[in-house]
């Protein structure tokens, strides 16, 4: 709820700025706007909500322009399938542990929202915070990225779209950036400038909050480095991938709705998800894609099972071998997927281990070798150490492998 999101997101991260602003949220028109310093309407931002597509920042347009583009409302939600297995005591011990905090102020908190165990494709324990359960869709930002790749995947393996191929965008022609292949942009290796910062204002904050077409303020950004030979993480060549795959789509909102819904979401079971759009319609595919923590269980569990679904293959076992393989230029990150990491995993983490991650704190652990799937999900304070919560959800992940074994045995006589 508003005050949820104010309280432990907002002021947490912009204070004393939150002391100095207006903020009108307008339920009728379905819109937020904020205002700074003091005085409603000056330097405003506006934000607009439209059903199915999500909220969309009014940067070059004007807001009635945003409104006319809209998809027809679904007037019955699904609610959430999956069935809760019997709680195993090892995973029920460590969704408790990702709760259980000392008493620190918002700012020094993990501030976990909600915590899921799957083991075999069965949900063997989750726990939310209060207010929030299983129908609560949660920002999961960069760990969109992982869910852009598949439905590129989904491309690629019915022959629309060629990893090596040059990118198409006509801007491009005749540069050196023609050079720049998607194999490029989803191992972060395109040698775009670009600098990617969350404590101060970076590229990423111009493309996401002053960008009507984010795509485009990218594409902009000059040539630095050879393509494939250095790795800098950018949620710009996310941004570009998205763009691309808008692209091939067929570009209107209808049909890039559509096309993931009934080629990912629906046959995953997940029902009541949506990916925004950018002002010009563009997959915001960095940071936007909005569903529920055990939706996110599911994305996990897809790729724990190379791409297969109930007997279906959703996406080729060789493109998820891709996501999960290191480049030349790193072996800590694989096609828009993080991999092991023994400095902030530690002990006892199997190196098949990769994960989904997300500002604030968001992560789908997948360990194929122990059909493990671990979704956390939460907001962490902006005093909180983003390597030191790593490390301690890793630890913690840890502890759950070395007691779960003997108890789904114990379970399963």
């Amino acid at each position: 709820n508003e005050a949820r999101v104010i309280a432990n997101v907002l002021e947490p991260k912009l204070t004393p700025l939150d002391k100095i602003w207006h903020l009108d949220i307008n339920h009728q028109n379905k819109s937020v706007s904020v205002s700074a310093p003091f005085f409603a309407g000056l330097n405003q931002a506006t934000a607009i909500y439209r059903a199915n597509i999500g909220c969309t920042l009014v940067v070059d347009n004007q807001l009635a322009d945003i409104q006319i583009h809209t998809l027809p409302e679904d007037q019955h939600p699904h609610p959430d399938r999956l069935i809760k297995t019997p709680e195993i005591g090892a995973a029920k011990d460590f969704t408790q542990a990702l709760f259980t905090e000392d008493q620190l102020s918002l700012r020094a908190k993990n501030n976990t929202y909600a915590a899921l165990v799957f083991h075999d494709g069965q949900l063997i324990a989750e726990q939310y915070a209060e207010g929030l359960g299983p129908d609560n869709r949660l920002l999961a930002w960069s760990m969109s990225k992982t869910v852009i790749a598949l439905l590129l995947g989904m491309l690629e393996q019915d022959g629309k779209s060629k990893l090596d191929s040059p990118m198409p965008f006509d801007d491009w022609q005749g540069s050196d950036k023609q050079q720049i292949s998607l194999r490029h942009l989803m191992n972060m290796t395109s040698g775009l400038q670009w600098h990617e910062d969350y404590e101060k204002t970076s590229d990423v904050g111009r493309m996401m909050y002053l960008s009507g077409n984010q795509a485009d303020y990218v594409k902009s950004h000059e040539l630095i480095h050879p393509p494939g030979s250095y790795f800098y993480y950018s949620t710009g060549d996310s941004m570009l991938i998205a763009d691309y795959l808008t692209q091939q789509i067929g570009g209107s909102l209808q049909h890039v709705y559509d096309f993931y819904q009934k080629e990912l979401f629906q046959k995953l079971e997940i029902h009541n998800a949506f990916i925004e759009v950018d002002e010009s319609g563009t997959l915001i595919g960095g940071a936007r894609v909005i569903m529920s923590p055990r939706d996110w269980g599911k994305i996990g569990q897809l790729m724990l099972q190379q791409g297969n679904w109930k007997g279906e293959q959703l996406v080729s076992r060789d493109w998820i071998k891709f996501m999960t393989t290191g480049s030349a230029a790193t072996d800590l990150y694989g096609g828009q997927t993080w991999l092991y990491d023994s400095n902030a995993m530690g002990a006892g983490i199997p190196k098949d281990t990769f994960f989904l991650y997300g500002y604030q704190g968001q992560y789908v652990v997948v360990i194929p070798s122990l059909k493990l799937v671990v979704v956390r999900q939460g907001a962490l304070g902006p005093d909180t150490s983003v390597l030191e919560a790593r490390q301690q959800l890793f630890k913690q992940i840890s502890q759950l492998i070395q007691q779960l074994p003997q108890q789904l045995h114990l379970s399963n006589r």
